[in-house]
């Protein structure tokens, strides 16, 4: 039986390569940086007033 075009395809594919999460550094305060980074600007945006 020949095989479809489709079914060739995949035979040629390979998985795709894990992404490993990002292992973020801590600071002083016990959080990453991202995290404080997020929390500056939620904060930033609730508390300045024009």
């Amino acid at each position: 039986m020949t095989k479809s075009y489709y079914d060739w395809e995949l035979e040629l594919r390979t998985k795709p390569q894990q992404i490993k999460k990002k292992k973020y550094k801590k600071d002083d305060l016990g959080i990453s940086v991202e995290d404080f980074k997020r929390l500056i600007k939620l904060w930033k945006s609730k508390n300045i007033i024009f």
